[in-house]
This record gives structure tokens, sequence and C-alpha cells, in this order.
């Protein structure tokens, strides 16, 4: 009976000893069961971090005491860094990590063996090179608007405020309902210009009907001016690229790349008896110029877009430049160079250039 009893006791031990917990496997002394407490200072929730370094600064406590700190990953298992002592900071090569949204865990454990909670912040990692546009419900961004004289020289008596707002959305577009309107107005002719837009999986720009009003803002001057007789009639509109900076699977693209912006066969113009053909290509030109706005460096991108003007074999081209960002998501600048179209027998009509540069965004 003794032997019974004794074996009864030793039951409730070795069920203890086989339970698991979340403090690595070490069961602490009944004397300490407390668990210490551990939060980040840095990085901040959400913080964006640029470079292959990220800082990071913790505050851990515990009623006796703190005796490491462990560092995760993306919710990896292994630690990328132990921390053993005070101050608890350290510095984390995050180089290998994919642009866009990480996260890093601390876990804390004190000198009883009792380990805390776990602290995760999120923070998105901005690879120079990796665009990541994202449309913004209700950004809004104001530009300074010039015309462009001879040799595109900004005309400084023109110059007026350009407001572009971005407004979600609704309901199908050309197969698509995850889109925006882009309403920009000309401050100094109250003059409202709406594109539709939307970012791909692979944060690229699209713009619905891009083509047709490009033409229409293109042939606009020229209908006022008396060049133009009537408006062009355009196509059905489609998605095309006005940004194309990255491939499939959301990779950075090579500078150089190229896609069309109008149908095959391009969209003709009307000039009198005869009929212009107008033919749009984006073009990726490069990557790194850096424009400061208000105290703020913003990494762009450069992307061309050439409008070729066929008349009986006479072709006219005017390049339109304009840079991107991810950080503010807008356009940070555009310049449509000054341009003529040659028209056999009649001669040459001007191209108005125009130039937008940014000045603030909310």
């Amino acid at each position: 009976m003794k032997k019974f009893r004794f074996l009864l006791f030793l039951i409730p031990v070795l069920i203890l000893a086989a339970c698991d917990s979340d403090d690595g496997g070490v069961n602490p002394p009944v004397g300490d069961t407390e668990k210490p407490y551990v939060a980040f200072v840095k990085p901040t929730n959400d913080q964006q971090i640029t470079g292959n370094q990220l800082e990071v600064v913790l505050t851990a406590t515990d009623n006796e005491r703190v005796v490491k700190i462990e560092l995760t990953l993306n919710n990896n298992l292994s630690p990328v860094a132990t921390l053993t002592q005070q101050p608890w900071t350290t510095t984390i090569d995050i180089s290998a990590l994919p642009g866009g949204i990480n996260s890093i865990t601390a876990k804390a454990y004190d000198s009883a063996g009792n380990a805390s909670n776990r602290a995760t912040v999120s923070f998105e990692r901005k690879v120079p090179g990796a665009f990541r546009f994202q449309f913004v419900n209700g950004a809004e961004f104001t530009s300074n608007r010039w015309d462009l004289a001879d040799g595109n020289a900004k005309d400084e008596s023109t110059r007026r405020n350009y407001v572009s707002r971005f407004e979600a959305g609704s309901g199908d577009m050309g197969g698509q309902t995850d889109w925006y309107r882009m309403i920009s107005t000309d401050a100094s002719i109250s003059r409202i210009d709406t594109m539709i837009a939307r970012a791909d999986a692979h944060y690229n720009v699209q713009v619905y009907g891009l083509a047709n009003e490009l033409v229409r803002r293109f042939t606009r001057p020229l209908i006022e001016q008396g060049f133009l007789p009537t408006p062009p009639v355009l196509p059905d509109p489609f998605w095309t690229y006005m940004v194309k900076v990255n491939d499939d699977s959301g990779a950075p693209l090579d500078p150089g790349g190229e896609w069309d912006i109008t149908p095959a066969g391009g969209i003709l113009i009307p000039f009198g008896l005869v009929n212009a053909t107008i033919t749009m290509k984006g073009k990726f030109v490069k990557k790194g110029d850096v424009i400061t706005v208000n105290g703020k460096d913003i990494y762009t991108w450069e992307v061309l877009i050439t409008v070729t003007i066929d008349l009986l074999g006479n072709q006219s081209v005017v390049p339109v430049h304009i840079w991107f960002s991810d950080d503010p998501a807008g356009q940070i600048k555009l310049m449509q160079e000054t341009g003529l179209i040659t028209v056999p027998i009649l001669g040459t009509f001007p191209v108005p250039g125009d130039q937008q540069e940014l000045v603030s965004w909310k």
C-alpha cells in the first residue's frame, strides 16, 4: 500500500514535467512565475525604412532581471539576433528582405526562465528601384504649371496652380473594379480634366482610355486655334500602361522597356481633306532622379511618352516626359515639349508645350 501511494504521488510530478510552454522549454522555479515585458521603441509600427540596416531599440522590464531578448523577422523561428545586456539596442541587416511590408518580433526572458509575450511591429522596407505605387483615396497634389515658349523655356507670365485629386471609383470599368478618378483642375481657366486609373497587381500604373485622353489634350489647342476643323473620332477606351517599371512578378525592370499606348494602326485626326495618323509609345527611361519638394527628397521614375503624327509621310514628334514617385504616390513633374506639325502645302502648325512641377501634397 505504501508503494501504491508513492506512485500516485509521482504521477502529477511527471505530468508537470512533461507540459510544454511558450518559454522555449525552460520551466521557471516555483518562486518566480512573473513574465517579463518587452516593447519596441524603434522601429515604430508601419515605419518606412530605406537602406539595408534596421535600427532596433527596445525597452524591457521584469520583477527580477531580464537576461536576454530574441529577435526574429517575418515570423521566422530562428532568431536573427539575441541581446544579453542593456542597452537593448542593435542593428539588423535587412538587405535580403523583400521590398514592402515586413515584421520584426521580440521575446524577452528573465533570470528565472519566464518568457514574455511576443511584441511585434510591422515596417515597410523601401527599396530604391522597387516601384510600389498605390492610389490613396482623397490624396491631393498641387503643382505649378507653365506654358513653354520656344526652346521649352517656361513662360513665367503663364504660371498658375494645377491641382489633382484621387477619388476611389465604384463599379466595373473595363473589367476592373479597383480604379480611381484623377481629377485635375487648371486654376487659370477652371478647366477640369479627368482620367480613370489604377495600380495593377505589380504596382504599375494603368489608365483607361489613355490614348484617347492624350489625343484630346493634344488636339484641344489645335481645335481652339482653328488648325483642326473637327475633333477626331476616338476608338473605344481600353486599359493601357502609363507607368510600367515592374515585371509580372513585381521585380524592377531595367530602363529601356517600351509599350504601345495607341491601338494598332493609330488614331486618325482629320486635317481638312486628309487624315493624320497619331501613334503613341511609352518608354521607361530611368530611375533615381531625386526631386526636392518642401525639403523632402523624392526618388522618381521617369517615363517618356512619344507622340508621333504622320501626315502624308511627314512625321512630327512631340515628347512628353513624366516623373512619378511612390512616396508620395503621384506625378512629381511633367514636361510636354513644344513642337511643330508639318502639313504639306499648308506649312507648319505649333504644338504648345507644358510643364508641371509639384509644390505640395496632402
